[in-house]
């Protein structure tokens, strides 16, 4: 959890309640690689420009929320974060992964991050 919200703030994505319950509750399922996982996805992510959004994909195709998220946040995906991103989509509610791509979106850009 302490990893995700840092590298949250580190972005300069601004957490709301919803959003820190929620990362505290995966931060207690979640295996750290998996974390870790997250944590370069958002370390790596830029926010889109003007008024990107992911749109036009069903609200229940969880694992397409989080790949146009990663792709509109230019993130380079490597085939583990794609490994980890199905599994996301499968484990957890479509509500959940809405969530993470949300904040991947949200991203601005770094320089370097100390995660």
């Amino acid at each position: 959890e302490v990893r995700l919200v840092a590298a949250c703030s580190v972005a300069g994505i601004e957490l709301d309640q919803f959003d820190r319950h929620t990362i505290a509750w995966l931060g207690e399922r979640l295996d750290p690689a998996i974390v870790q996982v997250l944590v370069g996805l958002l370390s790596r992510a830029t926010s889109p420009p003007g008024d990107a959004a992911v749109s036009g994909i069903d609200d229940t195709d969880a694992q397409a929320w989080l790949f146009a998220a990663c792709h509109l946040a230019t993130v380079d995906l490597a085939s583990f974060d794609c490994g980890v991103i199905a599994w996301l989509a499968e484990q957890f509610e479509p509500a959940i992964v809405h969530m993470l791509a949300r904040l991947i979106c949200s991203a601005a850009p770094l320089e370097t991050a100390e995660l």
